[in-house]
């Protein structure tokens, strides 16, 4: 897909940041034209952050009492 045709969608409000963001490679655009497009910097997200994001949970209060 073209650089012009996925900015054209993301200005329409059709996609979304994260949207654009997964076409960031090889067959899709550099992570320059992302930032171009959005107007956000392109980060990169390791797999421990990708990790810590998926698996932290908020903790109950409940849960975490002594029940005996």
């Amino acid at each position: 897909m073209s650089f012009e045709t996925i900015k054209g969608f993301y200005d329409l409000g059709m996609w979304t940041a994260s949207e654009v963001k997964e076409l960031v490679g090889p067959d899709g655009i550099t992570p320059e034209q992302f930032t171009q497009i959005t107007g956000q910097p392109y980060e990169v997200q390791t797999p421990s952050q990708q990790s810590q994001t998926t698996t932290s949970q908020p903790t109950s209060p409940v849960a975490t009492q002594n029940m005996g």
